[in-house]
């Protein structure tokens, strides 16, 4: 057996709407599923293409993902994103809701962390703190890159997330051993 036949028999990748990366004839690159799972209501709309995108992508993910939109709008949670931080677009609509309500920023620090996430695009990771609804604070390794293939005049962004808590953990343990 294939990996390719194996990965398709998996029961969690079996039910997943296959994607595959296209060209349409103006040469513009997107993503492309084949059934209707996950299709856009309005597929002119940018925004519902680029929900489709990301949940035919990340939606169940391991991993926690945002999608950001031009106007610093969330876009779309991933599953994990929201099992972890206990939030989801309808409660943390846009980045600066984000920043206060899930990392805590000071009021005064907000439009500093929003032009910080703007340059950090493509750029080495951030590590932050994150705030759970749930209570208890973890860390994560945050990482932006640009989405530039759904929508040719507007810029969106995937942040990515990789829990460090257990790292952090494990380092307070060393640091108070020495």
């Amino acid at each position: 057996m294939s990996r390719r036949q194996a990965h398709d028999q998996h029961p969690e990748c079996a039910a997943a709407p296959a994607v595959s990366s296209v060209v349409d004839p103006e040469g513009q690159r997107g993503a492309a599923e084949s059934g209707n799972a996950g299709a856009a209501s309005n597929p002119t709309d940018p925004r519902e293409s680029a929900r489709a995108w990301f949940g035919s992508l990340f939606g169940r993910g391991l991993f926690p993902c945002l999608l950001l939109g031009p106007s610093d709008e969330i876009v779309a949670f991933s599953r994990p994103a929201e099992e972890i931080t206990g939030y989801s677009v309808a409660s943390i609509p846009t980045l600066r809701a984000w920043l206060q309500t899930v990392q805590r920023c000071p009021p005064g620090d907000l439009d500093w962390f929003l032009a910080d996430y703007h340059q950090r695009v493509d750029a080495d990771p951030v590590e932050v703190t994150i705030w759970p609804r749930a209570g208890g604070a973890r860390f994560w390794r945050l990482r932006f890159s640009m989405v530039d293939h759904l929508a040719p005049d507007d810029r969106f962004i995937l942040m990515s997330a990789l829990d460090v808590t257990s790292e952090r953990s494990l380092e307070a343990l060393v640091a108070l051993q020495e």
